[in-house]
């Protein structure tokens, strides 16, 4: 089960970070407004996500660690 864990939360951080990419190639095309809008809203939301994503998938890896004996 913990093992499903790692998994889950890498692919959520693989996505996250493949967002967060392409949403800092796309900023330089948008007025000047809506990139401010998505520095205050959007790439903060997508940071912090992705620090809990990386937060819950260290857990699962100590804890596969940890079912394992080491």
């Amino acid at each position: 089960m913990a093992e499903l864990w790692v998994r889950a939360y890498s692919e959520l951080v693989d996505f996250e970070e493949k967002v967060l990419s392409h949403l800092h190639g796309l900023m330089p095309s948008l007025t000047n407004e809506a990139r401010h809008e998505a520095e205050l809203t959007n790439l903060p939301m997508i940071v912090q996500h992705l620090q809990t994503f990386r937060y819950r998938r260290a857990h699962w890896r100590r804890r596969v660690r940890e079912l394992d004996g080491h």
